[in-house]
């Protein structure tokens, strides 16, 4: 039986980011990770420009960046633009490797095609799979991760369906264009990411997805191609247990207003590396510790966002299209004001 210090489920930007971290601690970790080539990513590509300040970011990952967001219902329209770019459009795939590159380089290991599929309690450790033991078992496997579920995680969860389509319709508009409305996409919303040589169509939704965005794609003069589709996550739960911690979309670390989580996901994996390292340091790997370590303190540190945007998206649910379309001629005379603050990582 091989052993490691920390077993992470889940190959995507936090598992990996974590594991580097860890790696560099000086831990021994594993990432067994369920898909045969790390990439494969189901999700949008466009991240705010935050991400710089959180982790290595090549040129080459970088597609197009974006000045801002045009914000339709079904009859209005306001924009919100600034003079400096305010997100990338990555290429998700190479960033997703090139985060795997780092962590295997800083001594993680990596089992692609192998998914995390139990884990039992023995003693003073973990054993994962039947054959890897551990200290530390921590669930980065996305929204509908097997680690919380096997752990007991479970709380409060719910579920919209997204879908992405990249379309040969070459674009470098400086906005993105976010749709909204019960008759477009009740429950959440559609998108039009410029990527420079392509376009990205997106559209998440409570119920019917497919058939939404059928029929958003034909507003825009295109039918239904290639597709991938992402269940987006958000609620409340408890992130910490004895020896298990989850992180990422596993642990709800992901923005209500949007459903992007590879921002709030890599400051988490942040606190979740000083956890196990203190953890180390201690000895002690109990649920009271990883919940006062981990669990309050990212709470906390998300707290005002996590709860604005909540409202915000609320907010937008509960308004029919014509309340919608008054809302936003509302905003649009006040779109310069909109435009000197606001950040879309964080809500204040």
């Amino acid at each position: 039986m091989e052993s490691f210090d920390v077993v992470i489920s889940g190959a995507g930007p936090t598992g990996t980011h974590l594991a580097y971290l860890l790696s560099k601690n000086g831990l021994s970790v594993l990432i067994l990770e369920k898909k045969k080539v790390i990439g494969k990513s189901a999700c949008s590509g466009l991240i705010s420009t935050r991400l710089r300040t959180l982790v290595p970011l090549k040129k080459s990952v970088i597609e197009h960046v974006v000045f801002g967001a045009t914000f339709h219902s079904k009859k209005a329209s306001f924009s919100v633009e600034k003079s400096k770019p305010v997100a990338y459009v990555i290429n998700r795939a190479a960033f997703d490797r090139e985060l795997a590159a780092i962590a295997q380089k800083a001594g993680a290991q990596i089992h692609t095609g192998e998914p995390f599929e139990e884990y039992s309690l023995e003693g003073n450790c973990i054993i994962v799979n039947k054959k890897y033991s551990a200290k530390v078992l921590v669930g980065a496997d996305g929204a509908g991760s097997t680690v919380r579920r096997l752990s007991g995680l479970e709380g409060k969860i719910s579920f919209v369906n997204g879908i992405i389509s990249i379309i040969e319709e070459p674009s470098g508009a400086r906005t993105v264009d976010v749709f909204y409305g019960k008759s477009i996409a009740p429950g959440f919303f559609a998108w039009k990411i410029p990527r420079g040589k392509s376009t990205e169509y997106g559209l998440a939704a409570k119920r019917n997805h497919l058939q939404y965005f059928r029929k958003f794609l034909g507003m825009h003069g295109h039918k239904m191609a290639m597709f991938r589709s992402h269940p987006i996550v958000s609620g409340e739960q408890q992130t910490a247990g004895e020896r298990v911690i989850l992180l990422g979309d596993a642990a709800l670390q992901v923005k209500p207003f949007s459903g992007g989580g590879v921002i709030y996901g890599l400051m988490c994996a942040k606190i979740a590396a000083k956890a196990i390292s203190s953890a180390f340091k201690k000895n002690d790997f109990s649920k009271k510790f990883f919940q006062k370590n981990y669990d309050i303190v990212w709470k906390k540190k998300l707290q005002k966002p996590l709860m604005n945007g909540k409202m915000l998206r609320e907010l937008l649910n509960a308004l029919d299209d014509r309340e919608l379309d008054t809302f936003f001629r509302f905003l649009d005379e006040r779109k310069d004001a909109l435009s000197s603050f606001g950040d879309m990582d964080f809500l204040q």
